[in-house]
C-alpha cells in the first residue's frame, strides 16, 4: 500500500487502486514518471497556444472532452486547463455565449495558486494541503501530461483503446481533485486506464527534482474566477495550464594540440546534427585564442575539422550527445558513449614529428657508455607512459616524437655507475628542443641530442692534519680539497681541523688537499694531490711528478712548527750568548688563594693573541700537575671554560712571552715580569666565609674599658681576588710566606668588619 497524503512531513502517498480512491494521487504519481523521461520525448500534449485576450477577459469551455481557456475573439489563450475546485460548476463558453470569466496570472506562484483555491472553494482545506505540496503537485502533473517521457499513454496500452487522449487526460485530472480536494478514487471500467494511473502514482512518489530535469522550466499559468454576487465568490472553478520550457544546454568547443594548453589557432571547424559529419551544420568557425560556445537543446551533434592550421594534422570527428538534463556524453571508438566531467569539447591536433638523438655518458667520457638501461616517457613524471626504452650501446639512440614534453630515465646503470637524474626536455613545433634545469626553468639546447650522463660510485678518504712528529690531530688548521691538481681548482669541501680526521666521499678523479691557514705557531703545509681510482685505491703525487699507491686510505699532511720571529740580542761582550729554545716552554697552573696544590677539574683554554675568540692552541681540564707548552715569543690568553665545583670562573688572563722564555702578565691595571716561565690562574670560592654572628651575652667586660677604635664611615676596598692572576714569587717558602699570608688574612678580616657596620648603619 502506498502512503497517504500527510500535513507533517510533506508526504505523498496513495492506496491501492480500487473503488473509492483518489484518482487525483494517481496522476501525481503519472507527473514523477514523465520527470525521468529525455526531455526531448516531448511526445504527448505540447501547449502551443498563443492567444492573448485584449481586455484582459477569459473564458473556457469543454471541447473535445477537455476544458481549454480561450479568448473573446475566440482564440486559444491555452492548449489545456484543469479545474483546482470540483464542488464549483464547469466554465462553457461559444461565440454565442458563455459562463464563467476569468483573469489569467502567467508564470503563478505558489502563493498565487494556494490563494485562489482557498479563496474559491470558501477558505477550507479537506485534506489539509498547504502550498508548497499543491505548487509541487502542479507542476509534476503538469509536466507528466504535456511531455509524457515514460510513455505512460503507450505501456499502459492507454493510447491503443484511447487514441484521442481523453483518458489520459481524466487521471490527470482526477489526481488534481485530489490535491485540491480529496475526493475517492474510482476504478476505471477498463484495466489500460487502471494501469496508467498506478504508473502516474509511481512517478508521484518521487522528489520533484528527480521527476523534472534540470533544463526545464515548468510554468503555471492560474485563472482566476471573476466573482460574482454579493459574496464576491464565483460559481465557477478556478484553473490551471502550464508550459513547459526547455533551457538550451551551453556548451564550449575547444581546438588544442595535443599536450596543449592553450586554444590551437586557424583551424577550420563546424558542428552538425546527428552522427554523420555530413550531416545538416549548425554553426561553423576558425578556432582563435578562446573556445568557441554554442546553446543547443537536448539531441546528437558532430564536431568536425575540415582544414587543420600549418604543421598539424586534421582530427579525427568528435560525436557527442546532450539529454534532457543537460549532461554531455562523448562517442567513443567502440561506438558507447562515455560522460564528460564538465561542458566542454575538446579537439586535439597532431603535429609532425621531429627527430631526437639520445647519448649515454660518463662524466667526463668521450665515448658511449654501453651497458645502461634507459627509457623515454611523456611529460614530465619518470615514471609517465612509455614511449621507447633501450641498452646503451656504442652509439646514440634516435627517436621521432611530436611536440611536447619528455622526461629520459635511467632504470639500470652499467656495473661501478649511480643511476643518473633523469633529464626532462620540451621539444616545440619547429623541433627545437629545450632542457628542464634544476631550478625548473628550460634552456634551449644547441643540438638536437640529449646527453645523460652517469657518475662512478663513490668511494671514502680520510683526511689527517697532525704536527710533524705529532701523534694525535693538529686542530684549528683551515683546509679544502679541490679538484684536479691546481690548488685553485673547484673546492668539493672546507673544513677545519679538529679533533678527528675529516671524512669525504668522491667519485674517482685527481684531487689536492690544499691548507689555506695553519694554526698558531704552525708553517703552512706543502698541498697534497692524489687520485683516486673505480676500485678506491688511492695514490698521493710524489716530488718527482710520480704517483705512489698508499697503503690506506687516509691522507695525512703534517705541519712544521714556526721558527722564533724574534732574533737574539748581540752579546756585550766576546762571551758567546747563551742558548734559548726556539719554543720556550711556559708552564701553566690552576690554583685556589692560600692553597698550594694544584686546582683540580677546571676546564682552561689557551688560545693566540689578546682575544679569548683567537685562534685555539690547546684546551684541557686540570689535575694534579700543571701543564706545560712550548710556545713561540708572542701574546697568548688563558681563558677558563668552567670551573670546578664551588668555585667561580676567573677572568682571562693575558700574557706575553719573549724569546728568552721571560713571561709577562697583562692585566687591567698592571704588568708584571717574572722570571720563571710559569702563569698561574687563581679561582676564587663561589661563597666566601661568613662572619660568625655576634653572640647574645656580651662577654665580660674589663674594669677599665679599651678605648673604642675610631671606625670611619667610608667602606674600606678589599683586595681584588675575584680574577687573581700571578707570576709565582721566586722566593724561597721561608717564614716570609707566612707573614704575607697573615697581612692578606688580617686586611681580609678588617674590610669585612668595615662592610657589617656599614651595614648596621
Amino acid at each position: 500500500m502506498l502512503t497517504s497524503l500527510r500535513e507533517d512531513n510533506h508526504a505523498i502517498s496513495f492506496p491501492l487502486l480500487r473503488t473509492g480512491k483518489h484518482f487525483m494521487l494517481i496522476l501525481l504519481a503519472a507527473t514523477l514518471i514523465i520527470f525521468s523521461l529525455p526531455l526531448s520525448a516531448l511526445a504527448a500534449y505540447p501547449n502551443n497556444s498563443v492567444g492573448v485576450s485584449d481586455n484582459g477577459i477569459y473564458y473556457a469551455h469543454d471541447k473535445a472532452s477537455r476544458l481549454k481557456p480561450m479568448t473573446p475573439s475566440g482564440d486559444e489563450a491555452d492548449s489545456f486547463a484543469f479545474c483546482i475546485n470540483r464542488q464549483k460548476k464547469v466554465p462553457s463558453y461559444s461565440h454565442n455565449s458563455h459562463s464563467g470569466e476569468y483573469h489569467r496570472t502567467d508564470n503563478a506562484s505558489a502563493n498565487d495558486i494556494y490563494t485562489e483555491w482557498l479563496h474559491n472553494r470558501g477558505g477550507t482545506r479537506s485534506n489539509r494541503i498547504d502550498s508548497a505540496q499543491l505548487d509541487d503537485a502542479l507542476r509534476k502533473l503538469i509536466y507528466i501530461y504535456v511531455a509524457d517521457p515514460t510513455d505512460i499513454e503507450g505501456a499502459s496500452g492507454l493510447r491503443a483503446i484511447n487514441p484521442n487522449g481523453i483518458g489520459f487526460y481524466n487521471i490527470i485530472q482526477n489526481l488534481v481533485y485530489h490535491y485540491t480536494e480529496g475526493d475517492k478514487y474510482t476504478t476505471y471500467p477498463r484495466l489500460e486506464q487502471n494501469t496508467a494511473q498506478k504508473m502516474v502514482q509511481d512517478l508521484l512518489e518521487r522528489p520533484i527534482d528527480e521527476v523534472i530535469p534540470q533544463n526545464v522550466d515548468v510554468r503555471v499559468n492560474l485563472y482566476k474566477a471573476v466573482p460574482t454576487g454579493i459574496l464576491k465568490k464565483s460559481k465557477y472553478q478556478s484553473l490551471v495550464s502550464g508550459r513547459v520550457i526547455v533551457r538550451p544546454t551551453t556548451v564550449h568547443l575547444s581546438k588544442k594540440a595535443v599536450n596543449g594548453t592553450s586554444e590551437l589557432e586557424g583551424a577550420k571547424l563546424k558542428v552538425v546534427e546527428g552522427e554523420n559529419p555530413t550531416g545538416k551544420t549548425i554553426t561553423e568557425w576558425t578556432s582563435g585564442k578562446t573556445t568557441k560556445t554554442i546553446q543547443v537543446t537536448p539531441g546528437t551533434y558532430t564536431m568536425v575539422e575540415t582544414t587543420a592550421p600549418a604543421g598539424y594534422e586534421i582530427a579525427e570527428h568528435i560525436t557527442f550527445q546532450i539529454d534532457t538534463t543537460g549532461t554531455i556524453k562523448t562517442k567513443t571508438q567502440n561506438g558507447t558513449y562515455t560522460t564528460n566531467n564538465t561542458n566542454t569539447i575538446t579537439m586535439l591536433d597532431k603535429h609532425k614529428t621531429h627527430t631526437v638523438h639520445l647519448s649515454k655518458k660518463a662524466v667526463n667520457g668521450t665515448s658511449e657508455l654501453e651497458g645502461a638501461k634507459l627509457k623515454v616517457v611523456e611529460g614530465e613524471n619518470p615514471t609517465g607512459k612509455t614511449i621507447t626504452e633501450w641498452t646503451s650501446g656504442k652509439t646514440t639512440k634516435t627517436i621521432q616524437v611530436t611536440p611536447g614534453t619528455y622526461t629520459m630515465v635511467e632504470t639500470t646503470a652499467p656495473a661501478g655507475y649511480e643511476i643518473a637524474e633523469h633529464i626532462t626536455f620540451q621539444i616545440d613545433t619547429t623541433g627545437t628542443i629545450k632542457t628542464k634545469t634544476q631550478n625548473g626553468t628550460y634552456t634551449t639546447n644547441n643540438t638536437n641530442t640529449i646527453t645523460m650522463l652517469d657518475k662512478h660510485k663513490t668511494h671514502t678518504v680520510h683526511l689527517s692534519k697532525k704536527a710533524v712528529n705529532g701523534t694525535s690531530e693538529l686542530e684549528g688548521a683551515k683546509l679544502k680539497v679541490v679538484e684536479g691538481e691546481n690548488p685553485t681548482g673547484k673546492t668539493i669541501t672546507e673544513w677545519t681541523s679538529g679533533k678527528t680526521t675529516k671524512t669525504i666521499q668522491v667519485t674517482p678523479g685527481t684531487y689536492t688537499m690544499v691548507e689555506t691557514t695553519a694554526p698558531a705557531g704552525y708553517e703552512i703545509a706543502e698541498h697534497i694531490t692524489f687520485q683516486i681510482d673505480t676500485t678506491g685505491t688511492i695514490k698521493t703525487k710524489t716530488q718527482n711528478g710520480t704517483y705512489t699507491t698508499n697503503n690506506t686510505n687516509t691522507i695525512t699532511m703534517l705541519d712544521k712548527v714556526k721558527p722564533p720571529t724574534t732574533p737574539p740580542k748581540p752579546p756585550t761582550d766576546r762571551t758567546p750568548p747563551p742558548t734559548t729554545p726556539a719554543h720556550p716552554e711556559i708552564t701553566i697552573s690552576k690554583k685556589t688563594l692560600g692553597v698550594e696544590t694544584e686546582l683540580q677539574g677546571a676546564t682552561l683554554r689557551l688560545v693566540e693573541g689578546k682575544s679569548p675568540s683567537g685562534a685555539q692552541i690547546e684546551e684541557w681540564e686540570t689535575g694534579l700537575t700543571p701543564r706545560s707548552f712550548g710556545l713561540t715569543p708572542g701574546t697568548y690568553t688563558l681563558i677558563e671554560v668552567k670551573a670546578p665545583t664551588g668555585y667561580k670562573i676567573a677572568r682571562p688572563v693575558t700574557f706575553s712571552v719573549e724569546a728568552d722564555g721571560t713571561v709577562t702578565l697583562q692585566t687591567r691595571n698592571s704588568s708584571a715580569t717574572a722570571k720563571q716561565k710559569k702563569v698561574t690562574m687563581i679561582d676564587e670560592p663561589e661563597t666566601p666565609n661568613t662572619p660568625p654572628e655576634t653572640p647574645n651575652t656580651p662577654p665580660e667586660t674589663p674594669n677599665t674599658p679599651p678605648a673604642s677604635p675610631r671606625v670611619s664611615k667610608k667602606p674600606v676596598s678589599s683586595p681584588r681576588v675575584k680574577n687573581l692572576a700571578a707570576v709565582e714569587s721566586p722566593l724561597a717558602r721561608t717564614g716570609a710566606a707566612g707573614g704575607v699570608l697573615a697581612l692578606a688574612s688580617a686586611a681580609m678580616l678588617g674590610t669585612g668588619l668595615a662592610l657589617l657596620r656599614r651595614r648596621n648603619l
